[in-house]
């Protein structure tokens, strides 16, 4: 149990802070999208992956039952969270609320969990000095 609760608190700090890495050239964003979504793709079917890129801006996003979950944006030194709300309608939905649906769910941590993996397994340089975000 506490186990768990700290992998939450960890999650939870990931996802406010975000990830600061190396720079990231719009040829590696696309790369690791497009193997992201790969590996989602051995996640169970009631999770969908979704990428796209909006203005030069490289973006991911995860639906748990059709709903949506979290996304995702590269930027050229970090990669930034967004918590999405339930249906797009709600606008912004508040931090707690958010955590209250979407924090203990295993699939939202595991799509952002293999997004992490990746990086450090397959572009490393990405990650430089920080290693310790898994």
């Amino acid at each position: 149990m506490i186990k768990a609760m700290r992998q939450c608190k960890d999650f939870s700090m990931i996802l406010f802070n975000g990830i600061k890495t190396n720079k990231i050239s719009d040829e590696n964003k696309e790369e690791i999208l497009v193997d992201w979504l790969m590996l989602g793709t051995k996640m169970d079917q009631s999770t969908s992956f979704h990428i796209c890129k909006e203005d030069k801006i490289w973006c991911g996003m995860v639906e748990v039952n059709d709903t949506m979950s979290i996304g995702f944006v590269f930027h050229d030194y970090y990669i930034r969270f967004v918590l999405l709300p339930p249906e797009p309608e709600m606008g912004i939905i508040p931090e707690k609320d958010w955590y209250d649906i979407w924090l203990y769910d295993i699939r939202v941590q595991t799509s952002i969990a293999l997004l992490i993996k990746l990086i450090k397994d397959k572009y490393p340089h990405i990650i430089g000095s920080n290693k310790n975000i898994i």
